[in-house]
Formats: structure tokens, sequence, C-alpha cells
């Protein structure tokens, strides 16, 4: 067994003993250590290098996998960035359960290290895309907070903790960056970008309160409004991106929030803070009157952000309900393991589309197979990503099910087949304008890097 973490260690005199040094408190609790047997790999990236280690118990997962699936995102950030990061050292510690009656996994970033606690029980290529896609999150932690910060963050109080006002700016800007650079580096494409920010409008405004001033939000984000906090991963990033449209608009392509906030990192820096109250001047002056502006209208204030005038300066319409055509690919019932078997059933057909219900699914329906595999808890998440990328209308869809005969009370196997159609939905929508003048083409072309 061997540490591994961001913090100094040094040898002991006594050969079981490690002892790690830190100068304050607030480092050691920023620093995880992981004890694990050694399963690592090494990432340079310019003049950074950055660890991965792996914890898996039954060796589902090794650092290996993980880092080849990290380095194109790694890759792209850095360029986002301008070429080279503002740290030397960024460590990746990934802990696997296979603790069949945990329910919450996550991620925590630190300043110089994000540590992930995820399901072994998920197959290794989709543990490995997942880390990769909350990764791509918590490495732009290494700009905000550990460059930009309040007073609150750089001075913070363990015992009596206080909230800055900006979490818009921590997590929602963060958000935004791990997006946009990957469809700058071309690693999505454009209709997965907008399809993205799409689905943040929607659940900004069915499931927050959208029209919660944002500062609001994060002074209360641990007691009063900690219902709320899921908002600044999707409201968060829509300031983000309302915010780079407009500074692109406003400097003819020069300027965007990948500047912004190598400005702000320069003005600031790891070592010196800002005031609250001060930073959305400090912004004004950094760029433009009319971004203070929005961010004092649409951040500090109650107004709903005006997405669709803003994203026309790009060429683009939003539309909150638009009526379209599209493949109705999903089912959305609900799942429940069988006992403590890897078997899944279906707990409820109360938000069933008209796919599950055409097909003929029902409530208690033991799931077997899908599309001819076996359906179960270990193969369900890779199943459903390979269907979710690949179906369309035309095509045949089938589930294996075990149902219960309701006269015999005798369990019968049997498969329900449909076909995909094309029905007219209702659904958000972020699409070209088609009169887009010369100026919009040259924002969006600008905005996203074509």
């Amino acid at each position: 067994m061997r540490p591994i973490a961001a913090l100094p260690r040094r040898r002991s005199k006594a050969p079981d003993t490690d002892v790690f040094a830190t100068s304050n408190y607030h480092l050691l609790a920023d620093g995880p250590i992981m004890y694990s047997a050694p399963d690592t790999a090494w990432l340079q990236l310019a003049r950074t290098r950055v660890l991965v280690a792996v914890y898996s118990p039954n060796k589902k997962l090794n650092a290996a996998t993980v880092a080849t699936e990290l380095l194109p995102i790694l890759n792209a950030q850095k360029a986002y960035l301008g070429g080279k990061l503002p740290v030397k050292e960024y460590a990746f510690l990934v802990t696997l359960s296979d603790n069949r009656q945990m329910t919450r996994y996550g991620a925590l970033e630190h300043s110089y290290s994000s540590f992930y606690y995820l399901p072994e029980s998920m197959p290794a290529k989709e543990l490995a895309t997942s880390i990769r896609d909350v990764a791509s999150h918590e490495f732009f932690h290494i700009i905000t907070p550990l460059n930009i910060h309040s007073e609150e963050i750089g001075s913070f109080d363990y015992i009596r903790p206080k909230m800055s006002a900006h979490l818009w700016l921590y997590e929602g800007l963060t958000e935004y960056a791990a997006h946009h650079a990957q469809i700058c580096a071309g690693l999505i494409s454009e209709k997965t970008y907008l399809d993205r920010m799409v689905q943040k409008a929607t659940v900004a405004k069915k499931q927050f309160n959208d029209t919660l001033p944002f500062t609001e939000l994060s002074l209360g984000a641990l007691d009063k409004y900690k219902e709320q906090y899921g908002n600044v991963y999707q409201k968060g990033a829509l300031i983000g991106m309302c915010l780079d449209i407009q500074l692109r608009h406003l400097s003819n392509g020069r300027y965007g929030t990948q500047q912004l906030m190598k400005d702000l990192s320069k003005k600031y820096g790891k070592h010196r803070s800002f005031r609250d109250d001060d930073l959305f001047s400090d912004i004004g002056k950094l760029t433009y009157p009319e971004i203070e502006n929005f961010l004092r209208t649409y951040v500090a204030g109650a107004r709903a952000l005006p997405l669709d005038s803003i994203v026309r300066l790009a060429g683009l319409r939003y539309r909150p309900t638009d009526t379209v055509q599209q493949a109705e690919v999903a089912f959305t019932v609900g799942f429940s393991r069988v006992g403590s078997s890897d078997t899944l059933q279906i707990s409820t057909m109360a938000n069933a589309t008209k796919l599950a219900k055409r097909i003929g699914l029902q409530k208690a329906d033991q799931l077997l197979q899908f599309n001819g595999a076996a359906f179960s808890t270990k193969t369900f998440g890779s199943l459903f990503q390979e269907y979710a990328a690949s179906a369309k209308a035309g095509d045949k869809v089938s589930w294996t099910v075990r149902r219960k005969n309701k006269d015999t009370g005798e369990w019968q196997v049997q498969t329900l087949e449909t076909t995909i159609v094309e029905e007219a939905t209702v659904a958000p929508t972020l699409k070209p304008l088609p009169n887009a003048t010369a100026v919009q083409q040259a924002v969006y072309r600008q905005w996203l890097q074509r």
C-alpha cells in the first residue's frame, strides 16, 4: 500500500509511517490523501505533470484507461487556456466502491487535485467516460477559485463559514468553460453543444427558481437556498454563455470569457482576493459598461436571462417551446433492482413516453434483454448509451421481459417489439436564424472558433 497525495511527503524513521508536511490547515483540507495499492499513470501537459491514481477493489478499472480518456479533454483545456496551465502538478484521485448498498456518489474539486467516488458495477468504459465528463469541469477549478476568488474564499473560516456572492463565477463559468472548450477543440459537434445549452435552460426553468438573484443564491447556498444549489451548473453556465457572446459582439470577436478569466487572474491571483462588492465594477472596467450592467441586472437582479435576444447576436434563435418533428427514442420509465439480484424491473410508468406505451411495457416487468442484449444493473448504462447515440426513426426496438400472468400468477417470458417513428413534439430549440447577417455569422464563428 502507498499514499497518493498532492501534499509533500517525507521519509519517516519508522518504516511503516509516512509523514505529510503542510504549512497550514487550509492546505491540509485542500490536499486529499488516498491510500491504496499503487495503480497510477502520469500525463505531461506542457510544463504540468498530471497524476491519475485509481483504486478499484476488483480491478474493474485501471489508471491507464482513465488517463487515455482524460488526455483529449485535458489537451483541449490546455489549448483553451492559451497553451499552458497555472499549476505545475495536478492529481486525479479515483476510488471505486463495490458496496451495492451505496447510492450516493460524486466528485470534489481541490486546488491541485480532484477526488472521484463512483460505483465499480458500471462498465469500465462507461466509468472512464463518466470520470472524463466530470473531470472536464473539476479540472477548470485551477482557474476559479485557485487564481480568482473573493475574500470569503481566500480567508475561508472553517468555524463560521461565509459564502461569497459569486458562485456564478466559481461554478457557473467553470461549467460553461468545460463544455465550451470541447466544442472549440472539435471534441463534440455544434449540435451536441447547442443541445447541452438548451437542456441547461430547460432544467433551470423547470427545476429551479429562475428569478432568484444568483448573488442571493450564492450567499444562501449553505442553508436558505441549498435546494437551489444545482442551478449553478444550469443557469450558471448560461450566464457564462451570455457573457461570452456579448463580449465577442462588443469586441468584434477579439475578446471573450477566455480572455476575461486570464485578465482577472492577472489582476488578482492565488494570493490576492477580490472584494465581493467590487467584482462587477472591476469586470466593467476590464471590459465594457454593458457587461457590468448585464451582471447587475441578470446576476444580482431578479430578472430571467434574456436568452433569445443574446443568442441572436450570434445568429441563433432560442424558443423555450417549439413544435418539432423528431424521433421518439426515449422510454422514461423508472427502474428498481429485483431484491439483491442484478435484474432490473419497471418501478413506475408515470412519465413513460409514447414509445414505452406503444411497445407495451408495464409496471413490474422484469427486464431481461434490450435489443437482444442482456440487460442488468451491470449493462444498462452502456446499452442505453449506445442506443441513444445511434437510434433513429425506422429502427426496430425490442425488450424481452418476464411478466406475471394476472390470471394464473405464473411468470412468463415474452418479447415486445415496435418501430421508432417521428412525431411532432413540443420542445425547446436553439437554431440558426435563416436570415442571419454577416455580423451575426461572424460572432457565431468567433464564439465557437469554427
